[in-house]
């Protein structure tokens, strides 16, 4: 692995970053329809464990300035990936959705 994003997503997510994320999805408890913004999502790992919950009417979209973490975050669901919940903006580096929207939850790492 000479990437440092992959890299960081198999070693890092696993061990630290996933059970925080889980600690942080149930603490900020986000219900059906909402919208959440994750900033600074690194390769999504709060994103990802927090677009089920919204269904089919919330969003969320994850943040970051490095591409590279959001090039995990895009690959086909093979564990990782945005789920196919139909409420999810995706990874998103290049526009902020901050003017247009109105957010019921933000999670900033």
């Amino acid at each position: 692995m000479s990437n440092p994003a992959e890299s960081y997503e198999s070693y890092m997510v696993p061990t630290l970053f996933a059970p925080w994320a889980s600690h942080r999805v149930q603490s900020a408890d986000p219900q059906h329809g909402e919208r959440v913004l994750d900033l600074a999502c690194g390769t999504g790992i709060v994103a990802r464990q927090v677009a089920p919950r919204l269904g089919t009417k919330g969003a969320v979209t994850g943040l970051d300035l490095n591409p590279h973490m959001l090039a995990v975050l895009a690959q086909p669901p093979n564990g990782r990936g945005w789920p196919s919940n139909g409420g999810s903006d995706g990874p998103n580096s290049s526009r902020s959705p901050m003017a247009a929207s109105i957010w019921c939850c933000a999670s900033l790492r």
